[in-house]
C-alpha cells in the first residue's frame, strides 16, 4: 500500500480563508481558498491557480437544504462543482438513531463513489476523520488539537492520488463547517481543544495502522 501524505495549513482565518497544500517536501500541491460576499459563500479548490473543485452556495444553506433519508435525517446538502459549474457531487452529514442512542457522520458522493467519513476524537492524540468507501479505509484527515491564531493545520493520508482532490476539498469543507472564525482577528492566540469520542462504532472506525504504514 502506498500512502500519499499532504499537510494542510490555513493561512489566513479572517474575512474568509486561506489554504496552502503541501507534500512531506513543502512542494505547493494546492491551494484552497473561501470567499465571503453578499448572501453567499464561495469555496474553491485549486491546482495550478486553475479551479479544480468549488462550491457557491447561501448562507442560508443549512436550513433551506434540510431534507430526509432512510437511515436518519440528513443535513447541509452540499453540491461540489467542476470548474464550469457541472454539479460531479455532493456532502452531507447524516444521523443514525439506534433506540436512545445514534451517531453522526458525514457523506460524499463524487465520481461514481460514495465515501462515509466518520470523526474520532482521541483527545491529546488529536481528531481523526476516518475515510471509507464501503468497508475499506481509503484516506485520513488528523486534525492538531493545538491551533495558533485560528489557523488549523490537518494532516492528509490517501491510498491513491485519484482521492486527493476529493480527500482535499472535504478537508476545506470541514474547517468551513466546523472551524470557521471569518469574523475574529487575533494575534499571537493559542487554543488546545481535545475532543473524545465514546460511540464504540464510531471509535471502532479509528485504525492507527493506516497511519503507521507512512
Amino acid at each position: 500500500m502506498i500512502i500519499i501524505i499532504i499537510n494542510l495549513i490555513q493561512t489566513r482565518s479572517s474575512l474568509g480563508a486561506d489554504y496552502v497544500f503541501e507534500n512531506n517536501a513543502n512542494q505547493i500541491l494546492y491551494t484552497a481558498n473561501i470567499r465571503l460576499a453578499i448572501a453567499k459563500i464561495d469555496i474553491s479548490l485549486l491546482k495550478d491557480n486553475q479551479i479544480v473543485l468549488s462550491s457557491t452556495y447561501g448562507i442560508n444553506a443549512r436550513l433551506n437544504n434540510l431534507g430526509k433519508s432512510l437511515v436518519g435525517t440528513e443535513y447541509n446538502i452540499f453540491n461540489i462543482q467542476k470548474p464550469h459549474g457541472e454539479i460531479c457531487g455532493k456532502i452531507c452529514y447524516k444521523t443514525v438513531r439506534k433506540f436512545f442512542s445514534g451517531y453522526g457522520y458525514y457523506e460524499i458522493n463524487y465520481d461514481g463513489e460514495v465515501f462515509t467519513c466518520y470523526v474520532v476524537g482521541r483527545g491529546k492524540e488529536g481528531l481523526f476523520i476516518c475515510i471509507y468507501i464501503g468497508d475499506r479505509q481509503v484516506a485520513m484527515i488528523e486534525k492538531s488539537p493545538i491551533v495558533r491564531d485560528n489557523k488549523d493545520h490537518y494532516i492528509i493520508y490517501t491510498i491513491d492520488n485519484k482521492y486527493n482532490d476529493i480527500v482535499s476539498f472535504f478537508g476545506i469543507y470541514y474547517d468551513h463547517n466546523t472551524s470557521s472564525n471569518y469574523s475574529e482577528f487575533v494575534y499571537k492566540k493559542k487554543e488546545i481543544s481535545y475532543v473524545y469520542s465514546f460511540n464504540k462504532e464510531i471509535k471502532s472506525k479509528y485504525n492507527p495502522q493506516f497511519k503507521e504504514l507512512c
